[in-house]
């Protein structure tokens, strides 16, 4: 990770990051690898609770849990063992090629070896489901980001697709977002395991948590009347808000909505007054702060709907 004290790109936006938000991220953020072991092992050892089984888009590849671990034998017995590191963020991106995965690879990684070979081969099914859920939120790379006028961040991605901006240019802000949305799930994810909530309940509430901090300051809407003039799609690809990309985009992020209510979550409420089309424009930002800027540690649900016509 890079050293969160000093100035981002001044493509991507120049903003230098306030001394409490660096205090705040380092102090959630240590040794988080070795926290989200921990997190795996609690996860182990709680109880199942009620099993939710997603229907996952075509796209993705399920039983993913499978594909980190092998079977091997031992004294006639068969077991699963974990596969290097290597492999194992491999086969988790390999799930769907080209997404940016909400539940981050490492994140997931650790959290995976962090479960006891043991309770797996006791409830396989169950944990299966649960990697399943982890990698079941994902958008596209190049619908990954936001533009702002005084702050861009694009996912990495393929070689001019990136609707927002390039991301050769935005990297030191996406690795630091990055690392600010998986302190935040794991934040999230540590408090449901302090209230000794179940299997289910805790990876739900890291999903969903990984989808509110996505939609809330990952990813802007394209269409949005502080994104739109800023963004790549209009400056350089010279598209409007109602061309084929800007709607693929916003149906991304509505699915991760779709995704967040099944999981058991609420939107925030919608604004009576507003039409199909100004959900459209609707400002991303409400506060007229930017994500490096803002206050990330709030829990807020993601906003109202906005209308793909």
């Amino acid at each position: 990770m890079p050293n969160p004290a000093k100035k981002v790109s001044k493509k991507g936006g120049g903003v230098k990051i306030p001394a409490s938000t660096i205090r705040r991220l380092l102090r959630i953020t240590g040794d988080r690898d070795i926290l989200a072991l921990k997190i795996g092992d609690r996860i182990s050892a709680s109880k199942n609770g009620t099993l939710l089984v997603l229907k996952l888009r075509d796209s993705l590849k399920p039983d993913v849990l499978a594909r980190m671990t092998r079977e091997e034998k031992k004294n006639g017995k068969k077991f699963r063992s974990f596969r290097s590191d290597k492999d194992m963020n491999r086969v988790f991106r390999a799930a769907e090629k080209n997404q940016d995965e909400l539940f981050s690879t490492a994140l997931t990684r650790n959290i995976v070896k962090g479960f006891k070979l043991t309770d797996m081969a006791k409830d396989w099914d169950a944990f299966k489901l649960l990697v399943d859920l982890m990698s079941s939120v994902r958008i596209s790379t190049s619908h990954s980001g936001y533009s702002l006028k005084t702050e861009v961040m694009q996912h990495p991605t393929r070689t001019g697709s990136g609707l927002f901006g390039d991301p050769h240019d935005t990297a030191s802000n996406h690795a630091l977002m990055d690392a600010r949305r998986r302190a935040y799930v794991t934040h999230a994810m540590q408090d449901a395991i302090d209230a000794n909530l179940s299997r289910m309940e805790i990876a739900k509430i890291g999903v969903r948590a990984a989808i509110e901090y996505t939609l809330n300051h990952f990813t802007a809407p394209v269409t949005a009347d502080d994104v739109y003039p800023h963004s790549r799609l209009k400056k350089v690809m010279n598209l409007g808000k109602d061309s084929s990309k800007a709607k693929e985009q916003l149906r991304s992020r509505e699915q991760m909505k779709d995704q967040y209510e099944k999981l058991g979550g609420s939107l925030r409420l919608a604004i009576p007054t507003e039409t199909p089309a100004q959900s459209l424009t609707r400002p991303w930002r409400r506060d007229n702060t930017t994500p490096l800027q803002g206050d990330d540690t709030l829990v807020e649900p993601p906003s109202p709907r906005r209308a793909v016509i």
